[in-house]
């Protein structure tokens, strides 16, 4: 009998440095969320699942394994060869998951098992991956968190891209999410990823940070549709807070030179967002904006965008937290990095 051995997450993530990982779920569901460093070689596709699935549904559970093997088999030798492909360049021990450590990764496992002593399949599958992502943010990340504040324009994330440059730990996580974290905060940047993957990346990048704290700029809950751990924003709600600040002329400069780019190819996606705003700032401003905005009166717009919608809304969001280590002046990106990171050193 060709039998493989199976690990659990906490003994993965002991030694994983010694491991290849193969997700064998669908194209959708690995890219939707999986372990980092995983290649994903289906057994089923997600038609394939489709089918299977209806079949569990109208016939029960023999039927739904019986059309899965018919799918599986003629397929195998090819999905095991594209498997040893993969091992003979890494060199490492194969690691199987599926989605819950079930048949798609079991019968994967036993095939390879027949010419390899060391063949292990993930106890719990990716749902015990997740598990450990959720638990760590619950139950033990414990770093102190730097935050960077500062009412938009002001140059935040060019200031903590800066500051990677002195090596300090800066997680970006507008990048994580794909989205600058506003209204137009989706122009030109498409789809964000999901839930799952974000809280993954999120995840990796704070394992990848050996200093006992992290740096982040400012952010509600939700950047665009994405919602920052809980366990994480109390962390930055409750970490040190700095301010960086400038005047309003390099605010709307700096606004015009990151979306002027944009204006060719998304000049009607930035008018809908403009439109969106006619809840806050009513309908005779928004329509005003939008012809302001079409006549390429840029820095009308966003001065007005600025003061009278932004900066109010900033404000009133920091009101109470309104308590800063450090101020510091942006006007200069490189300057204020330069002096922030040998404050924080």
């Amino acid at each position: 009998m060709y039998i493989y051995k199976e690990i659990n997450i906490d003994e993965y993530f002991k030694d994983k440095e010694k491991f290849s990982l193969i997700d064998v779920r669908s194209e959708s569901e690995y890219a939707e969320d999986h372990i980092e460093g995983a290649i994903n070689i289906p057994i089923l596709n997600d038609q394939e699942r489709i089918l299977v699935g209806t079949q569990y549904k109208e016939k029960g559970v023999k039927a739904a394994k019986v059309m899965a093997r018919h799918l599986t088999l003629p397929k195998m030798l090819d999905k095991l060869n594209n498997i040893y492909t993969f091992l003979e360049k890494t060199k490492r021990i194969p690691l199987i998951y599926c989605a819950r450590g079930g048949d798609r990764s079991g019968i994967v496992s036993t095939f390879l098992a027949m010419e390899n002593n060391y063949v292990f399949r993930l106890s719990g599958g990716y749902k015990a991956y997740r598990r450990y992502v959720l638990d760590y943010f619950s139950n033990s990340f414990h770093k102190k968190i730097k935050v960077f504040y500062g009412m938009t324009g002001t140059g935040k994330t060019e200031v903590l891209t800066e500051l990677i440059k002195y090596k300090l730990p800066v997680i970006d996580l507008e990048k994580l999410a794909n989205n600058r974290g506003s209204v137009f905060g989706h122009i030109g940047l498409g789809k964000q990823p999901s839930q799952k993957k974000f809280d993954s990346d999120l995840f990796n990048a704070l394992n990848c940070i050996d200093k006992e704290y992290i740096i982040v700029e400012g952010e509600s809950k939700k950047i665009g549709r994405l919602y920052i751990p809980e366990q994480f924003y109390d962390k930055m709600i409750s970490g040190d807070h700095y301010l960086i600040d400038c005047a309003l002329k390099y605010r709307t400069d700096r606004i015009i030179r990151d979306y002027g780019g944009y204006l060719n190819d998304n000049k009607q996606e930035l008018i809908r967002s403009i439109g969106v705003l006619k809840t806050h700032i009513g309908k005779d401003k928004t329509d005003w904006l939008i012809n302001k905005f079409e006549l390429g009166m840029l820095e009308e717009v966003v001065g007005f965008l600025l003061v009278n919608y932004y900066d109010i809304l900033y404000k009133k969001n920091r009101k109470s937290k309104n308590t800063y280590i450090g101020v510091y002046a942006s006007d200069e990106v490189i300057n204020c990095a330069e002096k922030i990171s040998l404050d924080i050193n």
